[in-house]
């Protein structure tokens, strides 16, 4: 057990402080099992980590079976966004003139993952997801045999894609149920009132039920009488 440990401890660091020399050295074949398993892991610190913000925060609307959630899914979802996400920038990176395997593929992504144990950490924002890309394209170098830039393009182009799909999605769905993303949009109300009396009125005063936001109306504060 506790050499399994300093493996794992020992093949973390080298990822993070010495990629280039890491990714260089890092057999491109042998299967899956030991890749898989060290990102696995790393999955499950960020699990624990993000587990534990959750509670410190008292943000967990399905209590501790939520807080478990994180635990067990995080791992599973890391791990096949791996082999499907390894599967998508290996078509890229040979559009662009790799030279490596699938397997090559997925073991520098399930490696990369090593940054995700800092994934939970609030004031690192996107720091470590740009770490982890930084991963990648050393390790697309490495395996396929390409330019730095011809990796970075095959790494960054699918998450370009992505980006615009979900943007494109959320647009499409906010549109057909005709909602707004723009909190400050304003809406027009017409109000028609018409009066008939035999003798005149004097100042008459009519109320006219209008929109309240925030324990006010602006619409009341000029009215347009015509």
């Amino acid at each position: 057990m506790n050499k399994m440990i300093n493996d794992l401890k020992n093949t973390w660091l080298k990822v993070i402080k010495t990629s280039g020399d890491f990714f260089e050295q890092m057999p491109v074949i042998g299967g899956y099992a030991d890749p898989v398993k060290f990102a696995a892991i790393c999955y499950l610190i960020a699990g624990i980590g993000m587990s534990i913000i959750t509670l410190v925060e008292g943000s967990t609307p399905g209590g501790v079976g939520w807080i478990l959630s994180y635990i067990i899914l995080l791992p599973v979802i890391g791990v096949i966004g791996i082999f499907i996400g390894g599967f998508i920038i290996h078509i890229f990176f040979k559009i662009l003139g790799g030279k490596g395997t699938y397997e090559g593929t997925v073991r520098l992504l399930a490696y990369s993952s090593a940054v995700a144990v800092f994934s939970w950490i609030p004031f690192l924002f996107i720091l470590p997801d740009l770490y982890m890309i930084y991963m990648a394209v050393i390790g697309g170098t490495k395996v396929h045999k390409i330019s730095t830039t011809r990796s970075l393009i095959a790494v960054v182009t699918p998450l370009i894609i992505v980006i615009v799909l979900i943007g494109a999605i959320v647009f499409v769905i906010f549109s057909i149920g005709g909602m707004s993303l723009d909190p400050s949009v304003m809406s027009k109300y017409n109000f028609n009132i018409e009066v008939s009396t035999d003798s005149k009125l004097e100042k008459p005063t009519f109320y006219l039920p209008l929109p309240v936001f925030k324990d006010g109306s602006k619409l009341g504060i000029d009215p347009i009488i015509y």
